[in-house]
């Protein structure tokens, strides 16, 4: 159950509707992956860094994208995106 959690979050917050400014798969499918030293596993900081509007449904979206592009490995050297769409700043 644990690990179908963070999905069902993430359906139910982006059913319960988006702003303009919120993240949606394709944004993902479009941003650019680039390299990341992430030697303590958090991405919380990535995140925050991003030029993106910070809300509960961003970040869900954000932490679901980002686990699953590497695999649930988030320690070391992983991929974060780099959105293009400066409607997410």
């Amino acid at each position: 159950m644990k690990k179908i959690l963070p999905y069902l979050l993430a359906g139910s917050l982006y059913l319960a509707g988006c702003s303009p400014n919120d993240l949606t798969k394709e944004d993902f499918n479009k941003a650019k992956w680039v390299k990341h030293s992430n030697p303590d596993g958090i991405i919380w900081d990535e995140y925050m860094d991003s030029r993106i509007q910070h809300n509960q449904n961003n970040w869900y979206l954000y932490n679901y994208a980002v686990n699953e592009k590497n695999k649930g490995n988030l320690e070391g050297e992983i991929l974060i995106p780099e959105f293009k769409d400066s409607k997410k700043k």
